[in-house]
């Protein structure tokens, strides 16, 4: 009887010895109830359960430890233990579907790919410090200053702000946490490693600076911008979409645009087909570009210094700096899991990498201030400013009480790279200085106003930015786990 089916019993279960083709393998059917005390959070990813997450455990009793299931997958995939893994559900056919740790590694990436009012925030204060900075440094930093003994003094002061900010502002639990398992060995891993890089890159690009035109380490530099994604891509697999490859191409656009080696009458000239490549500004671009390749055919005539001191240093400068930026954004916001494109090259017999929780910005901070601290002081004597420091015989020589003001902004500018790195990413920590470099250019037009180059530039990286944040990167759907064998 139709009529009376509302307290029907329900069809029965399918038989478990069924082979199922398309199927998952079939729920329990048993009513036994096993209760045990595990933790809230996936012993892999460490990532919490959220309401609807397909989770697995162990059958053995003892075990305490549970997995969101396409971790565990992933994991025994890479032992080679994937065929009969028999697993527990709990969650809907719909979001079951949608299993894999690639799946979940796509949403978490979208996740930090969308601009929080966090990451707005640090973007804005590093734009507006990049700007003033430049205009600090010339008018309180003199000429006859020994750089080294700045650089340090900064990295001092820097350490010393995350550290009143730290301790001022995180729990005495919160800081056993942060403290819990750093040691010698982790430290050089995670906070050398990317210390040392950095000071490598500026070596490199003062090289270049010294041996290259103006208008030729312009151009040379900006491939940073396109090394920063790529760093991210290789160290912790993440992919940037079509439209953001596109979009980090306007951005450099925009830096050519703001310097004026490209000009924005380029564009009438353009719609209304007069002028040629000198009124399009790519006179000045492919002299650029130009000076970086006609070292290559010069190089038996005594212009190989020029590539070798110039071009080879401000290229492998950027590749630094998107590798140092891409380790740095690692250790900030966590590995959770993330697979990176290097990994999954090991062999599949080779436990996959550990996760890691994000670390406070504060303190990578100054973990990295005293990596940095120690290079420069073991640099003082191989260097010429440290033979002038022991010259002098004094380290403050020719410091005035104005001096500190540029090094105080610039060890806040330091810090406001890691808080930009950790909640908006290392690549748009470059959308923000190529605003700062927006910015510098109209404080330092005075009361000229602000020009047509620069109006053009900003709408460029605006534009850039918009397309960026827009168009994440989405991966495809991911196929289903395979049933048990």
């Amino acid at each position: 009887n139709n009529n009376n089916n509302n307290n029907a019993v329900p069809p029965p279960s399918p038989n478990p010895n069924k082979e199922h083709d398309d199927e998952r393998p079939p729920m329990p059917t048993t009513t036994t109830m096993i209760t045990r005390n595990v933790p809230a959070f996936c012993a892999i990813c460490l990532g919490e359960y959220e309401h609807s997450d397909i989770i697995s455990w162990s059958s053995n009793p003892k075990c305490t430890h549970v997995f969101h299931q396409e971790c565990i997958v992933t994991w025994l995939t890479a032992l080679g233990r994937r065929k009969g893994f028999k697993y527990y559900a709990n969650g809907d056919d719909d979001r079951r579907r949608r299993g894999g740790r690639q799946g979940r590694q796509g949403q978490q990436q979208q996740q930090q790919d969308r601009l929080t009012p966090t990451a707005i925030t640090c973007m804005s204060l590093l734009a507006l410090q990049f700007g003033i900075q430049p205009i600090l440094v010339r008018k309180y930093t003199p000429q006859t200053i020994v750089r080294s003994s700045v650089v340090l003094v900064q990295e001092v002061v820097k350490f010393g702000i995350a550290g009143a900010v730290y301790f001022s502002g995180t729990k005495k639990e919160t800081r056993e946490k942060d403290l819990e398992g750093i040691s010698v060995k982790t430290w050089i891993a995670f906070a050398g490693l990317p210390a040392f890089l950095y000071t490598i890159q500026n070596v490199a690009a003062l090289m270049a600076y010294q041996n290259l035109e103006a208008l030729t380490f312009n151009v040379l530099n900006q491939t940073k911008i396109l090394s920063a994604a790529l760093s991210c891509y290789f160290v912790m697999g993440k992919r940037q979409s079509k439209m953001q490859v596109v979009s980090l191409c306007i951005l450099i656009l925009s830096t050519l645009v703001i310097e004026q080696i490209l000009r924005p009458s380029a564009f009438v000239s353009l719609l209304s087909f007069g002028g040629g490549a000198t009124s399009f500004g790519l006179q000045n671009t492919l002299n650029g570009i130009a000076g970086a390749f006609s070292s290559l055919s010069s190089m038996a005539s005594g212009a190989g210094r020029r590539v070798t001191h110039g071009i080879v240093p401000i290229l492998t400068a950027s590749l630094i700096s998107g590798m140092a930026g891409a380790l740095t954004q690692k250790n900030l916001q966590g590995s959770q899991g993330n697979v990176s494109i290097l990994s999954k090259k090991r062999s599949k017999k080779t436990n996959p990498p550990a996760s890691r929780p994000p670390k406070n910005a504060y303190l990578f901070s100054m973990e990295m201030n005293v990596a940095s601290i120690i290079l420069l002081l073991a640099s003082l004597g191989l260097s010429s400013s440290g033979r002038t420091i022991l010259r002098s015989g004094t380290f403050f020589s020719n410091w005035t009480p104005e001096t500190f003001i540029p090094v105080v902004t610039n060890s806040i500018g330091g810090i406001l790279v890691g808080l930009v790195t950790k909640h908006a990413g290392s690549v748009r920590k470059g959308f923000a200085l190529i605003f700062g470099l927006l910015l510098s250019g109209i404080f330092q037009a005075g009361g000229a106003g602000i020009r047509a180059h620069q109006i053009a530039g900003g709408l460029l990286a605006a534009t850039s930015l918009w397309m960026h944040t827009t168009h994440p990167y989405k991966p495809a759907s991911v196929v289903e786990v395979e049933k048990e064998a």
